[in-house]
């Protein structure tokens, strides 16, 4: 029997999952809390940056930390998969980004950004990284030559979080003075200001839908969900969910949005198609962050109580992992398929693991495993076969025919597709990031 493999950000998933703490992380010191985390898809690391300015890099495979970045470094981190870079605040002064090589740890160059970075967005069509300063302008930082460009000021102080759409090419910057809840608008064809559009209260933790071309923004002001229409930039529906919401994650499979309600211990389920909510879900006290495993359908919560893990077919809360010292921010590692989480207070980073029973990791895909699979890709599809085969859309629609070798499938808009080899009835699913 013939093996037709398809191989490229391939992960494995099988009919029954089990979680576990599979290990804790002891970082090196001297530090006594942590800040951000950030993973690198070319060299599977995890980078966490310390409180005291250090970056800590671990392996994704050992879960052994190789190296520790020394300097003067300060969140947030951003990671460019493109040209394999990492940006990060830099120096006291909090008034420069540093770039970091994702091969070799080292630092590139530290650019002069003429304020103080809040936050960073990647747009892979332009291939460049947006950031906000404290002063209200934003400034894009050049993927490949790592120079600084200006956006069109925006007219406020204090511009902050950002969100990405690629669908348009266009960046959301939250505004929180002198009106909180603005949203400025971003052409990044000519890096202009489009306009500006009214949310709810102090929005924050914005996330994009691709398959609905949707932007939303959790209003921790007034307990609810703004949802922009990513085409027009207008407010289509505004969602009310529980207390003080902070932060959103998105579900391609089944297209749904997931949003935590930090003052009343819960997190709210939106549905993508109806703009309505279709569960909420108890979960610990005071949760805030989110993380989805596309792997096997997940969503990841943290709070006081530890890491509540939602099932994305069925949001039910499949189980909670206690771990209790402060766990915050959490990145998933495709390959091993790990989501790393980490505590705050603890200087340690704990790594939760679904692991799919009886099929060994980077096994290559074959017939008999064909019911078992989800394949995750960008860019390029890499065909390990003699036989070409059909990409097919959700509609049933063939959107590409894809040839033994690299096809490049970025004219495709994220989201879910399935494979079919020529001959062959069975299809494969296949998730476009």
């Amino acid at each position: 029997m013939k093996t037709k493999c398809l191989v490229l950000f391939v992960i494995l998933i099988a009919t029954g999952f089990s979680q576990w703490l599979e290990t804790t992380i002891a970082l090196p010191g001297p530090g006594d809390q942590l800040d951000a985390l950030c993973y690198n898809s070319r060299d599977n690391k995890v980078y966490c940056l310390y409180h005291g300015g250090e970056i800590a890099v671990i392996s994704g495979s050992s879960n052994r930390v190789n190296n520790v970045i020394t300097g003067n470094h300060s969140r947030p981190l951003c990671y460019n998969p493109t040209n394999n870079k990492v940006y990060v605040l830099s120096n006291v002064a909090c008034d420069s980004i540093s770039i970091i090589d994702g091969a070799t740890d080292v630092t590139l160059t530290t650019l002069a950004a003429g304020g103080v970075p809040l936050d960073f967005c990647y747009n892979p069509t332009n291939n460049k990284v947006y950031c906000t300063l404290r002063d209200g302008r934003v400034v894009t930082i050049d993927g490949v030559t790592d120079s600084i460009g200006a956006v069109d000021s925006l007219g406020y102080i204090y511009p902050s979080q950002l969100c990405y759409n690629p669908t348009n090419n266009k960046v959301y910057c939250t505004n929180q003075q002198p009106l909180p809840g603005l949203i400025s608008v971003i052409g990044c064809d000519r890096d202009s200001l489009l306009m500006t559009v009214q949310v709810g209260g102090f929005p924050q933790g914005p996330c994009y839908n691709p398959v609905n071309n949707k932007v939303y923004y959790a209003n921790a002001g007034n307990n609810s969900i703004s949802i922009i229409d990513g085409a027009v930039d207008s407010v289509v529906a505004t969602v009310v969910v529980g207390e003080e919401p902070r932060f959103l994650c998105y579900n391609p499979v089944n297209n749904k949005v997931y949003c935590t309600n930090t003052a009343d211990g819960s997190v709210s389920v939106i549905k993508g198609v109806t703009d309505s909510v279709g569960a909420v879900l108890a979960v610990g006290a005071r949760p805030i962050f989110l993380c989805y495993n596309p792997t096997n359908n997940k969503v990841y919560c943290t709070s006081g109580s530890g890491v509540s893990i939602i099932k994305g077919g069925t949001d039910k809360v499949d189980t909670t992992i206690a771990l209790g010292l402060n766990s915050t921010d959490m990145v998933h590692n495709p390959v091993q398929n790990r989501v790393y989480v980490m505590n705050r207070d603890g200087f340690s980073i704990s790594v939760i693991r679904d692991h799919p029973v009886a099929i060994k990791e980077n096994e290559p895909l074959s017939h008999q495993h064909q019911p078992l699979i989800v394949t995750i890709v960008r860019k390029i599809i890499q065909l390990n076969s003699r036989e070409s085969a059909s990409l097919i859309d959700i509609n049933g629609r063939r959107v590409a025919t894809l040839v033994p070798g690299a096809n490049d499938i970025r004219h495709l808009k994220p989201g879910i597709y399935f494979l079919r080899f020529t001959g062959e009835k069975n299809v494969r699913k296949v998730i476009v990031l």
